[in-house]
């Protein structure tokens, strides 16, 4: 008999600029059965959570974001509101519109300077359930 998982037909996505808060989120989501899908936008890599771990060691810290990251998709876009970065706009709206729920902990502020308000958002996928996790 197949095993069933609370979440096994949901779609999420993760948008995180590296704090652990998203990523730990969607590890729990996994854990139950969510498809997970890591969208990385190279314009937001910044990791103020690794200050905490002064002594703790690059290599431990890489081993722990292993762990988070375990099992999940990933995918590069860059989601900036550019010329340039219209196709990338265009893939990461087609994730929206099939995804279940989005995990983002960007700094305030962040999301909608990117051009995906929770009103747009909201209007545009009404279903799509939207997590915003402040650091």
């Amino acid at each position: 008999m197949a095993s069933t998982r609370p979440m096994d037909d949901l779609l999420v996505l993760e948008l995180s600029s590296g704090r652990i808060a998203a990523p730990f989120a969607t590890k729990l989501l996994r854990d139950m059965g969510a498809r997970v899908v890591k969208v990385q936008d190279p314009n937001l890599v910044s990791n103020p959570d690794l200050e905490f771990s002064e002594g703790f060691g690059r290599s431990s810290l890489d081993a722990f974001f292993k762990i988070l990251d375990a099992g999940k998709e990933s995918i590069v876009l860059s989601l900036a509101n550019s010329e340039k970065s219209t196709q990338d706009r265009l893939t990461f709206e087609a994730m929206l519109a099939r995804a279940d729920i989005l995990v983002e902990d960007l700094p305030a502020g962040k999301l909608e300077d990117m051009g995906y308000s929770w009103q747009k958002l909201h209007a545009v996928f009404p279903t799509l359930v939207v997590a915003s996790i402040s650091p």
